[in-house]
């Protein structure tokens, strides 16, 4: 088994070489000397691996200084149970070539070493992510947090049957980039159990301490969540930890007079009726993350089609995703290319409101198109400079549509019409 993993000991080198101390002020104090950041944009996902659904708002807005927050630890996952049926045991599953395995090697699900193998993997994804473009964090350095922030009502987690809820520690566990380019922050609110009064207390409570944690204090520009999805028209994803995460951020908004709902960047459908910001992933990043290539023929042979004939990319491990997160999936997670047909989509729309998980048909709206970029190995020698702000598109308003009032008219009758099925909501 242990030489399935042998192909990530040169990451794990390149990690632990990377360490290095954030500077800090001779004094002692958790300011670091030097915080040239304009604003900061809070990305917060349920699991430890969601990030990918809201990195257009990073390339967008290459200024705002990334803080990724993820609310579990993703232990409820059956990849860390080496006895499941979903993926079999690890000394039967075939890692691609280059692929690299969770660390430490779990025994089983919600337990420590689970919920440190998807930290692990989570960096290790960040850290691959920064070797294609240098202006990401990617170079961790481990923050000891003292302050126990104040928790006003019960924080708690379900064991596996569900039959009590386990108090945990509500401090959270913090990375902070050395050359201090973004942080990362690990909740524990449990796998299955995120409600959206632990994500109000816990992104609340960054956002006040975050100055004595060593994070930047710049000016909040966003408040983005997870994807959450409940319209036919896209992929249907409505796992409950995910609409907690946005439920929460929209309660945050509402409590604190100094946050704004303009700041919420929601990922959602492209018809959800509530969004204002729209983007496409660059090529840059749709490479690097699932080694995607929109021009590449061997990628379309590797693709495949959904059942409404859209076209995804599947994954694989020349991406960083499919590298760091491969273990926990048969095969990788594919990249929806054109629309929003898979979890990960290129096309990404933000609403400042959470997403309704019943069906609302609307117009989909046109996104813009990547940007180009000529690196053909995203982590190799031939990596480009940073993307230059200007090739990135742009957020742009959702047209002022208001739908007419229906007008009187009579109802037509139906004696003579067959009776209709009730329609039921595919959410």
């Amino acid at each position: 088994m242990h030489r399935l993993f042998l192909a990530g000991a040169t990451l794990w080198a390149v990690l632990a070489a990377g360490c290095a101390q954030v500077p800090h002020q001779s004094d002692g104090s958790a300011r670091p000397i030097r915080d040239t950041a304009k604003s900061v944009a809070i990305l917060v996902s349920a699991h430890p691996d969601d990030e990918m659904q809201m990195w257009s708002l990073l390339e967008a807005d290459r200024e705002a200084w990334p803080i990724f927050v993820f609310m579990n630890r993703g232990e409820s996952t059956a990849a860390c149970n080496n006895k499941s049926s979903v993926i079999g045991e690890f000394e039967t599953v075939t890692l691609e070539p280059g692929e690299l395995g969770p660390n430490p090697v779990p025994a089983d699900n919600y337990t420590p070493a689970c919920s440190e193998a998807r930290i692990n993997s989570t960096l290790k994804f960040l850290t691959l992510m920064s070797q294609a473009d240098p202006h990401f964090p990617g170079q961790w350095v481990s923050k000891t947090i003292d302050e126990i922030p104040d928790w006003s009502t019960e924080w708690c987690k379900n064991n596996p049957d569900k039959s009590q809820c386990l108090p945990v520690d509500h401090k959270p566990l913090v990375w902070i980039d050395a050359q201090y380019r973004g942080a990362a922050v690990f909740y524990d609110a449990g796998d299955y159990d995120v409600t959206p009064q632990e994500v109000a207390w816990a992104v609340g409570q960054l956002i006040e301490r975050r100055q004595s944690w060593g994070l930047s204090w710049a000016p909040i520009s966003v408040l983005a969540s997870n994807y959450t999805n409940g319209r036919g028209e896209c992929i249907i994803y409505d796992h409950p930890d995910h609409d907690a995460v946005q439920q929460g951020l929209a309660l945050l908004v509402e409590q604190e007079d100094d946050l704004d709902e303009e700041m919420l960047a929601l990922a959602t459908c492209s018809s959800d009726p509530n969004i204002t910001r729209r983007y496409r992933l660059s090529d840059l990043a749709m490479r690097a993350a699932f080694g995607a290539k929109e021009d590449d023929p061997e990628h379309e042979k590797s693709g495949h089609t959904d059942d409404a004939g859209a076209d995804t990319i599947a994954g694989n491990v020349d991406g960083a995703h499919g590298l760091a997160y491969g273990w926990l999936w048969p095969g990788h997670f594919p990249l929806g290319r054109k629309g929003q047909v898979a979890l990960f989509h290129a096309d990404q729309t933000f609403a400042t409101k959470p997403g309704d998980l019943r069906p609302a048909p609307t117009e989909v709206i046109e996104i813009p198109s990547p940007i180009p970029s000529s690196s053909e190995d995203p982590f190799g020698k031939d990596t480009p400079a940073v993307a230059s702000p200007e090739g990135l598109a742009t957020s742009t308003p959702v047209p002022d549509e208001s739908t007419p009032p229906p007008t009187d008219q009579p109802e037509p009758s139906n004696a003579d019409q067959p009776a209709q099925a009730p329609t039921t909501s595919d959410g």
